[in-house]
């Protein structure tokens, strides 16, 4: 397993500036281009995991192969074998490799399908099944790019060689009064299986940049895991989704409406926070500052809630952040 990249998927909380889609394109192309895939078919026999941390494998007819590990891929290895992966760290971070080493590979000896291993560089990215379907990052950009054409623009988005996410939104602002909203969507997808693929609608607020995901009703424009997935229906139903944005926006922006009429008391928005802190883990201090971004810059309502929410999700890392703006997404539309 690397040490060196550390999962910078989590320690990301910034998203990358703005960007058209053929600079997206291209920036997933280039990554693609270092990229490789094997198939592992006997790994019982072509697999071992060394002292080194180098994770060994021979694809058929092709010479042994060793290569450093990604958390990410290193933890798929380890939840294929029915090993704890939390001990095995534990156990690379006290210098116990040889513990590690004969964990692995004892359990190597018993595993007997095939295994599709995907490669950035010289650093294993992903261990999969070889169920898992292909469909890569630049081809849903591709597709994306050309259902959307010029009706949509690339605000904020991260990518590397396991993850994509990407917020695009309307050029032109709803018109709501007094409020600063985007329609838009979230597109996330991974090569390794970090994530599914993907679309759901939301709304950004321009100044604060804040953003939530609706995930109820017609929220989700498409969501397949990449296995029996195809570029061809990927295309089609996400097609098919689009034409339901404008019902939607009609929906959500009706929400915001009601929801800045929907006041709280002191103890209505307590017992909100408390629900907030049970469902999403969040500390005391962290509702204490969502109730002060509500007192001191949105409002007292259910839509200060829902703003102050995704306000404080911008300091956490991607998958945190995600999390939070989608709980938020189903504070709007309950």
């Amino acid at each position: 397993m690397s040490s060196e990249n550390n999962d910078r998927i989590e320690e990301l909380s910034v998203f990358r500036h703005p960007m058209d889609f053929s600079c997206l394109i291209e920036n997933a192309n280039k990554i693609q281009e270092q990229c490789e895939d094997f198939i592992v078919k006997e790994p019982n026999r072509n697999t071992s995991y060394g002292t080194d941390l180098q994770f060994r494998f021979r694809p058929e007819g092709e010479l042994t192969r060793g290569s450093q590990m990604s958390n990410h891929a290193f933890s798929q290895l380890c939840s294929k074998l029915g090993v704890p992966v939390r001990y095995m760290q534990k156990c690379i971070e006290d210098g116990q490799v040889d513990l590690v080493s004969d964990n692995i590979n004892t359990w190597i000896e018993q595993y007997d399908k095939p295994l599709f291993v995907r490669t950035y560089g010289n650093r294993v990215r992903g261990v999969l099944s070889d169920r898992f379907s292909v469909l890569d990052t630049p081809e849903v950009l591709d597709i994306v790019s050309d259902t959307v054409q010029d009706k949509f623009r690339v605000k904020q988005f991260f990518m590397n060689e396991e993850r994509f996410h990407a917020r695009l939104i309307q050029k032109d602002m709803l018109n709501i009064d007094g409020e600063d909203l985007f329609a838009g969507m979230q597109v996330d997808t991974s090569d390794v299986g970090r994530s599914i693929l993907i679309v759901k609608f939301m709304l950004f607020k321009q100044v604060c940049t804040n953003g939530l995901t609706i995930s109820k009703g017609g929220g989700i424009l498409f969501s397949q895991k990449h296995i029996g997935i195809s570029a061809d229906d990927f295309r089609k139903e996400f097609s098919e989704s689009i034409r339901r944005m404008p019902e939607i926006i009609t929906e959500v922006s009706q929400a915001v409406e009601e929801n800045r009429k929907k006041k709280f008391s002191p103890e209505t928005l307590n017992t909100a926070i408390e629900k907030m802190r049970e469902k999403l883990r969040i500390s005391e201090d962290t509702g204490e500052k969502i109730i002060d971004l509500m007192n001191e810059k949105y409002s007292r309502t259910r839509w200060g809630l829902v703003n102050a929410t995704t306000e404080v999700a911008q300091q956490y890392t991607l998958e945190r952040r995600l999390e939070l703006e989608n709980y938020a997404g189903s504070l709007l539309i309950a």
